[in-house]
């Protein structure tokens, strides 16, 4: 029976069906609408849980059978509900306690292994999914959320939209992952937006996505993030060449990593919220807004990143300003 639990914690995968979607929103996105599945507590529909994943690989090896990783709250930014994320020490007969994140993911069919929840990096590797259907080209997703731990507590979120099979010639479109800064607790709903690069200019047909909390596998005692109304919006508004002129990156390229951002004929270019973001429209840097005293020379730092280039973002008051990063 051993030898029958490891091959579920090294091989075994999991294959789940989820509702069709329309082609530009996700499927019960406010977390609004939850059943019952077998062998689990109420789930959120369309979305596959780790308590999913857990049921269907572990079962009746789990004490006690209730996990409840995922679980539906009344406290949330609008509508009657929100989802519940909470890691927890899960206890596996004949394996002893382990400590396992909290994961929701979107999408009509996973292949998920156990391994998978002790990866955080890749919220149970996403791209595994199909994917729901989703034809829009937004450059931000935007969702609500309070926490509730430590600074040392870490979440995920992911986006993936895909053209075509990836298991048959199809690819990547655009995307964007970063791990949440997570300061302090957030007792009131606060809006995070995570950017969408692109790599190609075709119309994706397809989305993934992923939230996680708990991934490095070391939480605090009543680590929880509630997540709720997930949104897509497109900025289409650029600040005119007057202002992104007003922009000096030095030295670009940088032959260690280090840039300076200056603007001073307009302070709120250089000073501006920014994002980084590389080839794979992975965001690798993410700043809030710096003081106006940084203006004259507001340091940027990408040191032991990969030589190539990166994509800087500065959101401006007067719009989006843009600029290709080289590293040596």
């Amino acid at each position: 029976m051993k030898n029958q639990l490891r091959a579920f914690f090294c091989a075994a995968g999991l294959l789940w069906a989820g509702a069709a979607t329309a082609q530009n929103t996700v499927p019960n996105a406010s977390f609004d609408n939850w059943e019952n599945r077998p062998l689990s507590n109420e789930r959120p529909q369309g979305w596959l849980t780790s308590d999913d994943i857990l049921y269907q690989l572990l079962g009746d090896f789990l004490t006690p059978r209730a996990t409840r990783l995922i679980e539906k709250v009344s406290e949330t930014h609008s509508g009657p509900s929100a989802a519940l994320l909470t890691p927890k020490n899960i206890t596996v007969v004949g394996f002893g306690s382990r400590p396992v994140p909290a994961i929701l993911l979107l999408g009509d069919r996973f292949r998920v292994s156990i391994e998978d929840l002790a990866n955080p990096a890749s919220l149970a590797d996403i791209t595994r999914s199909r994917g729901v259907p989703f034809t829009g080209r937004p450059t931000q997703l935007n969702f609500w959320y309070v926490f509730a731990g430590a600074p040392t507590d870490q979440a995920n979120v992911a986006v993936i939209l895909t053209k075509g099979n990836l298991k048959n010639g199809g690819f990547t479109v655009g995307g964007g992952t970063t791990t949440m800064p997570l300061t302090s607790s957030t007792t009131e709903y606060t809006r995070f937006t995570l950017p969408i690069t692109y790599t190609s200019e075709v119309a994706p047909d397809s989305i993934r996505m992923g939230f996680s909390i708990g991934g490095n596998q070391v939480f605090s005692s009543g680590a929880a993030m509630a997540i709720d109304d997930i949104s897509f919006s497109t900025i289409t508004a650029t600040a005119n060449p007057t202002v992104a002129g007003s922009l000096s990156v030095y030295p670009n390229p940088s032959t260690n990593g280090l840039f300076s951002l200056a603007s001073l004929q307009n302070p709120g270019v250089a000073t501006a919220p920014l994002s980084v973001t590389d080839a794979l429209g992975k965001v690798v840097v993410r700043q809030a807004a710096a003081p106006a005293s940084a203006a004259n020379g507001r340091q940027l730092d990408l040191r032991g990143r990969p030589a190539g280039v990166y994509l800087l973002r500065l959101d401006t008051p007067e719009g989006v300003v843009v600029r290709k990063l080289q590293v040596q």
